[in-house]
């Protein structure tokens, strides 16, 4: 099936928007649409079927698996589906998980969806998922204060994660002292809560 005639896409793609399992539709959109050469023409119809699928973790799998996949022209409504998922937890996941496809034009945005996120470890998550990419936004002292004081709502493991990623951020907001000292003062944090 790896050379179906281009004729025959609208009809496949209607046969799966039929299926009723939102799951089973979800998991058989990403496999078709992530295995074979999608015409780009029909990328449109698959964000449709993704944006109908109204259980939230099976639309989450599917923008998901299919963030490598997306034309460009299709992430700004990508992202509009990923903000309208009502569920922190996946909200989160799903944002975390299209961070590093995401055209760096939609990063203010995607940090517009990441603060209506209320609960700070959920919004750690994502935010974190997005470090790197925040250093190309030129966003104010203040902001990056805020994102690295909602960073730290994360577990140990997770700062520690982090640390890498926020090491030019951190010293362009200080100075070529200011990450060792973040690290010492981890340290000594890490002897005192082992």
């Amino acid at each position: 099936y790896t050379h179906w005639p281009e004729s025959l896409w609208p009809e496949v793609l209607a046969i799966i928007h039929e299926i009723e399992d939102e799951y089973n539709r979800s998991i058989t959109l990403t496999l078709i649409a992530k295995n074979l050469p999608l015409p780009k023409v029909l990328w449109p119809e698959v964000l449709a079927i993704t944006r109908e699928i109204k259980d939230e973790h099976a639309r989450s799998r599917t923008l998901c698996t299919m963030a490598e996949h997306w034309p460009e022209l299709l992430w700004a409504n990508a992202l509009v589906i990923t903000g309208e998922i009502k569920d922190e937890y996946t909200r989160s996941n799903t944002l975390a998980s299209v961070a590093n496809h995401l055209p760096s034009q939609l990063l203010s945005q995607s940090l517009e969806i990441i603060w209506t996120i209320q609960d700070k470890y959920y919004c750690a998550k994502a935010l974190q998922a997005f470090l790197p990419a925040l250093e190309q936004l030129s966003i104010p002292f203040s902001e990056w204060a805020r994102t690295l004081d909602i960073i730290a709502y994360q577990n140990r493991s997770e700062i520690l994660k982090a640390l890498p990623n926020s090491r030019p951020i951190v010293t362009r907001l200080g100075d070529s002292k200011t990450f060792p000292a973040i690290l010492q003062a981890v340290r000594e944090v890490c002897q005192q809560w082992p």
